[in-house]
């Protein structure tokens, strides 16, 4: 009787005042919501800013203050709320915004005034009327974006394989949607686990206690009649107990602590844009009845790692290839790196470098060495002589049987060109090693650097191939939803799941090849080889690399200013270059050492020499001999020059051979700056094809983002076939790649210019920075001294 006169009502009202309903440029728009909800105000208001958004411009949107009405979380509450806005004359259009109330206004056989029920969450097991992708029904549009808790519990168990499921619920909502229980217990069925429905109130130590003791997993339903403290305080208790728990309404629960859920964080946003449009559908004049129905949620798993932690759960990888990690356990104790922070750090930590580091400091030695041939050789001796008596009786006297006596002596070298050679040819050598320190320095910044880049590329390629698993997931919900709908076969879903696995192999591939280089990343830095790094992006406009703000390729814009910007850069590669230091340090050696070997012929070796020695005691036989001898003390001092005349030949053979061992070297160093103009030249055009090729591999990325977005919507309304989706989320992964790719080689390739130049300007300080941009610029401006 109710149900008439409010069908009565209304239609009067709607011949009364026919002109005030959407043929009018203003529109008047209600909402009903199950029951209080903390988040109600915030996801209403939502669609309030959508519709005014969409109808900007064209109508004058209301919303009436009296028009916003909320049941309890029972069918006779929203019924009335429904009814009373049926009977409301200001009002046009009515949203059903909750499950519940979008549950009961598609069950109305009539309904006054075009309703919006945006939250079904299976047309097919809650009886909603659907024609043709459409509801068919006067008066009626509904979001069909289904919730797949099957799915959830799939998820769920891939995560946590329990063994009996407790399921927290709203008892009012399970009655008031036909068939959601059985659903569930189907899901259930098909996990061959128990299930114990439990009813939350807002007593939860009481609702926690009435979980059986064998519960080993909970999940949590929308629960929208707690308060934001009772929910928290549901979600600390069940982690308390360690149990794995998943929820229904997916990241916001997650961010809270349940372990893990599916629903996107935009989901409201999505369904608050969906309902606008559809609003601007109606007052535009379209059939209600005849607007599609068909909604995606671009689903996306995401876990609570401190929960995983907490609870003790250790998913698999075919989980966290797809998951979206809260408080990574990768990240929370994480190393912060950056570009030039790495290559400092591994300039004063890598162990290949202090091996060296010792070597050179061993050099120094060597060269004082050889300085210690040119310094006074002293030397102390002492002597203890024991002889037969018959010998020291015959000596009359000048041997006693046994003697004891100490000396001193020593050396000074006056004139010794083989010293003074040694002393100089040590000293270029040891220049030889120090540059040679200096270039292994280098290299080492340089594969730094590199293993840095490509770790920041294995991440993005990894985030690349995860977005790419989240449009495959979108896009098998969507074959999902076209299914139920009726408008796509199974085969379409199939083949999504097979995408799907495919997606999920190229994820652990990509995560696999991001810890290799994280490994030798840790490696270069002397640490933990898997210690957790989070290398902070870099940019081409980064200071610290040789672009600085872009003025060196300023000087890449036509071919001639370009060859000449390398012959500039050549110059600065010949004249920095460690290895052509070290090389002249071996040349500057082998010339001495030839310088050398020619003074042997003339150049005498002159030295002095002397020493003292005491007798300390004497006795035995002989000892008591009068005879005259000298006293206990004698000295020796004189001086000795010495000049080789022949000796077979062997000082011409060791002039011919440090001859030939210079002609050597000087080759070699011709070779060798042959070899540093090459690199240099080769980089350069490999770093300006690399960088050219960023803005184009970034257009080609932008235009298939574009194409698979338009594939995708058509797909959706049945105007694209699945194998078009496929090639164009195809296209659009190998151009993301691409993009990604282009960025980081031209990086990379900037590490070898500035390799090749033998300097980072990271290592340079800021005049010497200043130093050769201002060469650069005078080389141009033909200012140069």
């Amino acid at each position: 009787m109710r149900r008439a006169l409010v069908l009565i009502c209304a239609v009067l009202q709607v011949c009364c005042f026919a002109d005030h309903v959407i043929s009018s440029e203003r529109v008047s728009v209600g909402f009903v919501v199950d029951g209080p909800w903390d988040r109600n105000y915030g996801i209403v208001e939502t669609k309030r800013n959508e519709i005014r958004q969409i109808l900007e411009g064209e109508f004058e949107v209301v919303f009436p203050d009296d028009a916003s009405l909320s049941g309890e979380y029972t069918t006779a509450s929203i019924a009335a709320a429904l009814d009373s806005l049926f009977l409301h004359p200001g009002v046009n259009i009515i949203i059903a915004s909750g499950p519940i109330a979008s549950q009961i206004a598609c069950m109305l056989t009539d309904r006054p005034k075009p309703v919006i029920a945006p939250y079904i969450l299976d047309a097919a097991v809650q009886g909603i009327p659907m024609v043709d992708g459409t509801s068919g029904t006067p008066n009626l549009v509904y979001v069909a974006a289904p919730w797949n808790t099957a799915r959830d519990l799939h998820a769920f168990h891939e995560i946590y394989p329990f063994e009996k499921l407790a399921l927290l619920g709203h008892l009012e909502m399970t009655a008031t949607i036909p068939g959601l229980s059985d659903r569930l217990r189907g899901a259930v069925v098909d996990l061959q686990i128990e299930l114990q429905v439990v009813p939350v109130t807002n007593d939860i130590p009481a609702t926690m206690s009435s979980l059986d003791p064998d519960v080993d997993a909970v999940y949590i339903t929308g629960l929208r009649h707690l308060t934001t403290g009772e929910l928290q305080e549901l979600i600390d208790s069940v982690n308390a107990r360690k149990l794995p728990s998943f929820s229904l309404m997916g990241r916001h629960h997650v961010e809270m602590g349940v372990l893990a859920g599916l629903m996107d964080d935009v989901y409201f946003e999505r369904v608050a844009r969906r309902v606008a449009l559809i609003v601007q559908r109606i007052v535009l004049g379209e059939d209600p009845a005849t607007i599609p129905v068909a909604f995606t949620k671009n689903d996306r798993l995401v876990i609570n790692a401190a929960t995983m932690r907490q609870v003790d759960v250790s998913p698999g990888w075919g989980v966290l290839t797809e998951a979206e990690m809260i408080n990574p356990l990768r990240t929370e104790d994480a190393r912060r790196l950056t570009l030039a922070g790495v290559m400092r750090d591994a300039d004063a930590a890598n162990r290949d470098l202090a091996a060296l580091a010792q070597a050179v400091e061993a050099g120094k030695q060597v060269v004082n060495q050889a300085w210690s041939v040119l310094f006074p050789q002293i030397d102390v001796s002492a002597r203890g002589v024991w002889i037969d008596p018959d010998r020291a009786e015959a000596s009359m006297g000048l041997s006693s049987e046994h003697t004891l006596s100490a000396g001193i002596g020593g050396t000074q070298v006056i004139i010794s060109e083989p010293a003074w050679a040694g002393v100089s040819i040590q000293k270029s050598l040891q220049r030889g090693l120090e540059a040679e320190y200096e270039a292994r320095k280098l290299d080492v910044a340089q594969a730094t650097a590199t293993a840095y880049l490509n770790t920041l590329r294995a991440t993005t390629f990894e985030e690349i191939q995860r977005e790419n698993l989240r449009v495959t997931r979108s896009n098998l919900d969507m074959a999902r939803v076209r299914e139920a709908l009726g408008t796509a076969r199974a085969a379409e879903v199939l083949r999504w799941e097979s995408q799907l696995a495919g997606n999920r192999a190229n994820v652990i591939h990509a995560n696999a090849a991001r810890n290799l280089f994280e490994i030798e990343l840790n490696r270069l830095l002397d640490r933990p080889l898997e210690a957790s790094i989070r290398p902070q992006p870099v940019s081409i406009q980064d200071r610290d690399l040789l672009t600085m703000d872009g003025i060196l390729f300023q000087y890449t814009s036509n071919p001639g200013d370009f060859k000449n910007l390398r012959t500039f850069l050549v110059s600065e590669a010949l004249a920095s270059s460690p290895e052509l230091g070290r090389i002249d340090a071996g040349i500057a050696a082998q010339e001495r050492l030839l310088k050398s070997t020619g003074w042997s012929f003339i150049a005498p070796q002159i030295g002095l020499f002397g020493d003292i020695n005491w007798l300390l005691s004497e006795g035995g036989v002989g000892s008591d001999i009068t005879l005259p001898i000298p006293d206990g003390t004698d000295w020796t001092l004189g001086f000795e020059a010495r000049l080789p005349l022949f000796e077979g030949g062997a000082r011409l053979f060791e002039r011919k051979e440090a001859a030939r061992e210079l002609n050597s070297l000087n080759e070699e160093r011709i070779s060798l700056a042959q070899r540093i103009e090459q690199r240099t030249r080769s980089a350069l055009h490999v770093t300006g094809a690399s960088h050219a090729a960023i803005r184009l591999a970034r257009d080609a990325e932008r235009t298939s983002l574009e194409t698979l977005e338009l594939v995708t919507d058509a797909y959706g309304r049945g105007a694209a076939s699945i194998i078009d989706l496929i090639d164009a989320q195809n296209a659009a992964l190998v151009s993301s790649l691409a993009a990604a790719n282009a960025e980081y080689d031209f990086l990379i390739d900037l590490m070898e210019v500035e390799r090749s130049l033998g300097r980072f300007v990271v290592f340079m300080p800021p005049e010497e920075r200043a130093g050769f941009f201002n060469r650069l610029n005078a080389f141009f401006t033909g200012t140069e001294e």
